[in-house]
């Protein structure tokens, strides 16, 4: 079949029909009771750890089979997207996916991509060759084996396209790998079983981890530098590079927010997404024990500006509402604030203190950092970073998130409240909406000792600062009522019976409601407004 994306044109070969039932058990296909994952022994996860709603709650709605909604089997799609890679590299990765252990019952679809392919033809005589040979019975009964299908674009989708693709698949998960990632016939059994046994979260192989810069040697990738494989067999990661497995329906979260460009950075955001809106993370470990090696490849699509971009990027999501993996910012106080103005003021307070840890609370807030929603239809965001550096430089705030020699302080956090829509005017429920999670993802990640909030005066007629003082209350209760999601080090990675070994528990942040020399204790019961000490 033929479809149109824009002018692009794309091409859709599906083989094969129907799902089949399960293989037999100890057929070429079919899936072990037992999987052996670094030496452990542990047994297989066919079904879900999650229970669906039962049906007693479940809503009966008409032509309900039809509708798009989240699985809890334990199927998967594999989505190949090939670019710059070889045509070994390729038809190897192609055979190995259509030979993966449990066949069409555990991979029903294999989706590849070819989106402005240089050599297009060759790489389409491999995918023709390998088809071919699945009819004729070379990788064994082909009604047993998972589906293929071709799409082909004049246009570049790039990194963000295959995702977008992905949104589609009519499986649970979703195992997305790049045309120089090596895989093995066992690596979606062992992702499935990392997945239901150990974290939900996003999973790959290799993977980046932050270190904060002083001196800067504790960035790790995984699994080769700085970790110690006899102790982890995964390590939670910032980000991940080259293979990412994830539950299919957790894509909504991916779109819920506009990356801050298309070149680059598709793993960046996706892992940024799925921490801040589902509170869940993304690790790298041991995928597959027996991967057959890929020949070399030359091009890379990270050197140059790009590496400079994904720095900026990083930040930019730190604005947003990520955690870094494993870095907490050095901050004990985080303000929120409307203006620019409002930091000096608490900068001039903070100024009269002749000491500190004693007296009035403004001397004993310690380094402080402010967060504003950056929003140009109403603030002057530019000022407001200006005063947020002069703060953080003052009371020493600064702290680092680093992958390389790049060093970008973490000074201040932007939510750059509707990002992308800076020309439309965003009606104010949507902008309100749009700060809640990002400010909730920031306290988590920063954990701040205090947190302060302006308020309008009550006198002051301003019902829009009224509205997102209340937003802000509800993000910071939201906060404090939430199951902490710590850094690795701190316990996280600690697992018992399948699970957590437990909810690490939340810091007590104090909260409160600031306007001038006014300070009052956080609760959802006071007003929006303060009436302003004189």
């Amino acid at each position: 079949m033929a479809m149109v994306f824009g002018i692009a044109f794309l091409e859709y070969v599906l083989i094969g029909s129907s799902l089949p039932a399960p293989t037999d058990k100890g057929s070429a296909n079919s899936i072990p009771d037992v999987v052996n994952l670094n030496n452990t022994s542990l047994s297989r996860p066919m079904q879900s750890t999650l229970a669906a709603c039962s049906s007693n709650n479940l809503e009966q709605y008409p032509m309900r089979e039809y509708a798009s909604v989240a699985r809890f089997d334990s199927t998967t799609t594999i989505i190949l997207n090939v670019f710059r890679g070889s045509t070994d590299a390729f038809r190897i990765q192609l055979e190995t996916a259509m030979q993966t252990i449990g066949g069409r019952a555990m991979v029903p679809h294999i989706w590849v991509n070819m989106f402005a392919l240089p050599h297009e033809d060759e790489f389409e005589n491999v995918f023709k060759t390998v088809e071919r040979n699945l009819r004729r019975g070379k990788y064994g009964d082909h009604n047993q084996l998972p589906e293929l299908a071709l799409t082909k674009s004049s246009f570049n989708y790039k990194f963000h396209g295959r995702f977008l693709l992905g949104f589609m698949a009519p499986t649970r998960y979703l195992l997305v790998i790049d045309d120089d990632a090596e895989i093995g016939t066992d690596a979606v059994r062992n992702l499935v079983h990392l997945m239901e046994t150990k974290h939900r979260g996003v999973w790959g192989g290799f993977g980046h981890l932050r270190g904060d810069g002083v001196p800067n040697d504790r960035y790790r990738s995984w699994p080769n530098v700085n970790i110690d494989r006899d102790k982890f067999d995964h390590y939670e990661m910032d980000y991940l590079s080259g293979m990412w497995f994830l539950e299919q329906s957790w894509l909504e979260f991916m779109w819920k927010e506009r990356p801050l460009t298309w070149e680059t950075g598709e793993d960046i955001h996706l892992s940024h997404a799925v921490r801040k809106y589902l509170g869940l993370n993304t690790y790298g470990g041991v995928v597959s024990m027996n991967a057959p090696k890929l020949p070399g490849k030359l091009h890379s699509a990270t050197v140059g500006h790009f590496l400079e971009m994904r720095e900026h990027m990083f930040d930019h999501y730190l604005g947003r509402g990520n955690k870094i993996a494993d870095v907490r910012p050095t901050i004990d106080t985080l303000v929120y604030v409307e203006t620019a103005e409002q930091i000096k003021q608490l900068m001039n307070l903070v100024k009269e203190c002749l000491s500190f840890g004693i007296g009035p609370i403004w001397c004993n807030l310690g380094k402080i950092a402010a967060v504003f929603r950056g929003f140009c239809h109403d603030q002057d965001v530019n000022g407001l970073i200006e005063s947020a550096k002069k703060l953080c430089s003052y009371t020493h705030c600064e702290s680092f998130a680093l992958k390389s020699s790049l060093k970008h302080p973490i000074m201040y956090f932007n939510m750059r409240q509707s990002f992308g829509l800076e020309s439309e005017v965003v009606p104010i429920h949507t902008s309100m909406v749009n700060v809640l999670p990002s400010l909730a993802g920031i306290l988590n990640n920063v954990e701040p000792k205090t947190f302060l909030y302006v308020a309008p005066e009550c006198d002051s007629g301003d019902v829009g600062g009224t509205l997102h003082t209340a937003m802000v209350k509800l993000a910071f209760d939201s906060y404090l009522q939430s199951k902490l999601n710590a850094k690795f080090s701190e316990e996280q990675h600690k697992i018992g019976h399948g699970t957590h070994a437990g909810a690490p528990r939340r810091p007590r942040t104090k909260g409160f409601l600031w306007k001038g020399r006014s300070f009052e204790a956080h609760s959802l019961q006071l007003g929006n407004c303060l009436s302003v000490s004189k």
